[in-house]
Order: structure tokens, then sequence, then C-alpha cells
């Protein structure tokens, strides 16, 4: 059992016994083509996965990239059209999973969200994994999205009286260095030494915390500066995953139709979650830094979004045992995967991989008649994952 508790040895996620579960699962896709090669996928996997929820793929429109945080609004207004007001009541998982994985060359063809995570016994998608893991969370979940990403693996204990019960964004937040901190979100906690406190004491409680701002990417000085250090500590709380309520889904869907089609990327971490919270300011928007291609018209568009989402609460769960783990790149996949060893023991990473039965002429009796066929077991890494 990995640390979030949940059976990782050889259960099957079909046999789901949880009452409240997920209403629908997404997967966005990077556009049609894409789209009909992860519907073949799923079409192939019916029979192992769960039958309680919709399956839906999500393609971005032509045109201009539009980024996770557009494709997180073209998935609720699809949702909306098809669903009506009946999403309201609805949990949705969305995984985004679309893009051509350049630095992960091994999935480009069938798609990030149908990599392989060897497990216990048995081997799972990505989608799987993420499917397994946040399973404990709708029973606790206001109707609402959970935002995950296809290459992102977390680990966590999940004891303690918390849930995504509030209006607007909860966040899940993870103990981090500050050198950690500066290459992902930050939250900056309205009460930072309660929480550092629960860390020294080893809690295993998730707690929830308000934030007062997120800072994306921020250097070790704004970090301090801006109180999302607790004094006497070098740890921050970063991101990983987000869940946002129906009223706030809405809300991005309506300003998402006034605004189609999209000509601007927009990021569902630096340009959602930093409007949020009592202290945001959006200044940001005209920090184009981390911005993967700064279009004529993105400081605007930035700028539209911190507006409609400026007055929205952000909460966070602090989950003081938890880590996560980036796949997104072929280096991090193979050391995870291979030299990895917490990440082995947790998830119960298998070694050796039966791979082959010996049949040819090298394998003969003396007789020259054939050896009877014995399968071959070699202790292979994961590595051998990539050649799948």
């Amino acid at each position: 059992t990995c640390s979030c508790g949940l059976d990782m040895s050889g259960s099957d996620i079909s046999s789901s016994g949880l009452a409240v579960h997920y209403d629908v699962v997404v997967l966005t896709a990077s556009d049609d083509v894409q789209k009909f090669a992860f519907e073949e996928q799923l079409d192939s996997m019916k029979d192992t996965l769960p039958t309680y929820c919709d399956y839906v793929v999500v393609a971005d429109p032509p045109g201009a990239k539009i980024g996770n945080g557009g494709s997180t609004m073209e998935v609720v207004h699809v949702l909306d059209e098809k669903y009506g007001d009946k999403l309201k009541d609805y949990r949705v998982l969305l995984i985004h999973a679309g893009g051509f994985s350049q630095r992960l060359p091994h999935v480009s063809v069938l798609g990030k969200a149908f990599g392989l995570v060897p497990i216990g016994e048995r081997v799972l998608t990505c989608m799987e994994f993420c499917m397994d893991v946040f399973s404990v969370f709708p029973q606790r979940m206001i109707p609402g999205i959970f935002l995950c990403c296809a290459d992102v693996l977390l680990d966590f204990k999940h004891s303690g009286d918390w849930a995504f019960d509030k209006p607007g964004f909860t966040a899940l937040a993870h103990p981090s260095s500050l050198e950690i901190g500066t290459t992902h979100g930050v939250f900056v906690l309205k009460n930072p030494e309660s929480a550092q406190d629960a860390f020294k004491q080893q809690s295993s409680d998730i707690r929830m915390e308000s934030c007062r701002c997120f800072l994306h990417k921020p250097s070790i000085e704004v970090m301090k500066s801006k109180g999302a250090v607790a004094k006497g500590s070098e740890m921050v709380f970063t991101d990983s995953t987000f869940f946002f309520d129906y009223a706030t889904a809405i809300r991005l869907c309506n300003f998402y139709r006034s605004h189609r089609p999209l000509l601007d990327e927009i990021d569902a971490y630096g340009d959602f979650l930093q409007a949020l919270g009592e202290e945001s300011s959006n200044a940001y928007c005209s920090n184009v830094v981390n911005v993967s291609k700064a279009t004529d018209g993105l400081v605007a568009m930035r700028r539209s979004v911190y507006d409609v989402l400026s007055a929205t609460e952000l909460h966070t769960l602090l989950m003081f045992q938890s880590a996560f783990y980036h796949i997104g790149t072929t280096k991090e996949y193979i050391h995870h995967f291979t030299n990895d060893p917490i990440l082995r023991r947790d998830l119960h990473l298998r070694s050796a991989v039966e791979v082959a039965t010996l049949s040819t002429a090298e394998n003969q009796a003396e007789d020259g008649t054939p050896a009877k066929k014995a399968p071959l077991t070699y202790p292979f890494s994961n590595q051998c994952l990539m050649a799948c």
C-alpha cells in the first residue's frame, strides 16, 4: 500500500467500493487527431476501466495554442453543452494530457496519459494511476472540477479533517525547499507559522489554510519578502494540482465564450492561481519571463483573466507528508523509474519483468529436437518500459 492508502499491489480500479466517485473523467488532447487516438485507446481499455463514470476527450480548438488554461476553459464549455444543468451536481476529474510530448518521445504517439507506471503486480497507465490516487477525493468534495496533469505522480497521507468544500479554488500544497520553490508555484499562507509548527511535529494530518496570494516560480528573495517562508524555516509550500467549484467553472466558461477564439496561451497555474487571494495583484500580467510565447495580445488577455478571478478565494490543503514526482521528460522518467529509491519503495515499482520465451536453434537438445520452452525473467530496470 502506498502512502496515500491505496492498494498498489494488484487491485483492480474497476472494483471501487467508494460511495462517492467522479462522474466524469476528462482527457485533454491537442487536436482532433490526438483526440481520436485517445478515444481509440479508451475503447480498448473498456473492459478494465471503471464503469461508474463517463470518459470524455476534449481537443483544443483549431488555431493558435491556448495553453492548459485555455484547454481548461474549453473543457468546461464542452461539459456544460454536453450535460447542461446536471453538471452542477457532478464531480469531474480533469487530466491534462495534450501536446506532442517532445521531451518524452516514447509517449509522443500514444500520449502521456497512456504512459506506463509499473505498480506492484500490474502496469497502469498514467491516467489509471491518477484515477486510483485521487479516488479518495470525491467523497470529500462538493461538485466541481479537480485538475491534474498526466505526467505528475503524487504520493500522500490523507488523514485528518479536511475537504474540498470551499468556494473558489482549493489547491494541494507540499512542503518543499526554497530551491524547489523557484521552479514551482508557491503559496503565501495567512498563517505560515501555524503550518510550520505542524510540519515540525511531523503531522500526517492534512490541514486547510487560506492564502494571501500565489507566487509563480518566484526567486528566493521574493518568497521571503512576501512572507511565504515561515520564520526560522527554509521551507515553503508548493503546488501540484487543484480543485475549483462549479460556480467558478461557469464563470470561466462564460468568460471563454465571450473571448473565443483565444489567440494567446493561458496557463492554468500562472494565470489562474496568481489572480487569487486577497493580496493578489495584476502586476504579474506584464511579466512574460516564464511564458513560452509572448503574443501581442497576451498581456491584455492575462489582465482580463485576472479581472474575472481576482475576487475568488484561494485555499490550500497542506499535505505535510507528501511527495510529487514530475515524469514529463526522458531524464526524469529514467531517474524516477530506475534510480529513485524513495519512489520505488513507496509505489512498489517492479524491477524484474518477464520479457520473453526462449525457443531457438541455440536452445535445442543434443538430438536436435527443440528444448522445452522456458520463460526467461531478466532483472531489467523499469527503463524497459521506454521501449514499449
